[in-house]
C-alpha cells in the first residue's frame, strides 16, 4: 500500500465514529478471512435454510400489524 493510500486512510479513520471503526474492521476482517474458508463450511443446514426462507417471504410480503396487537386466531387466520 502506498504512502499517500495509508495517509487517506488514516485520515478516514480520524474523522469516523467508534462504531463506525468497529463496523469497518469487522468488513476487513471479513475480507481477509474469506479465502481461507474452505466451501464445506460454507454449507447450509436444512434449519438455516427454512429460517432464511421464511425470513425472505416476510421481507417480501411486507406484513405489518400497524400497532395492533392480533389474538391468536387472527395470527391463524393470516
Amino acid at each position: 500500500m502506498s504512502d499517500a493510500m495509508i495517509s487517506n486512510l488514516s485520515s478516514m479513520a480520524d474523522s469516523m465514529t467508534y462504531d463506525e471503526i468497529l463496523s469497518a474492521i469487522s468488513l476487513f476482517l471479513e475480507k481477509l478471512k474469506k479465502p481461507f474458508v474452505k466451501e464445506e463450511n460454507l454449507k447450509i443446514s436444512k434449519e438455516q435454510e427454512a429460517l432464511h426462507s421464511i425470513f425472505t417471504r416476510a421481507d417480501r410480503l411486507h406484513l405489518n400489524s400497524n400497532g395492533e396487537k392480533w389474538t391468536r386466531e387472527e395470527l391463524y387466520e393470516r
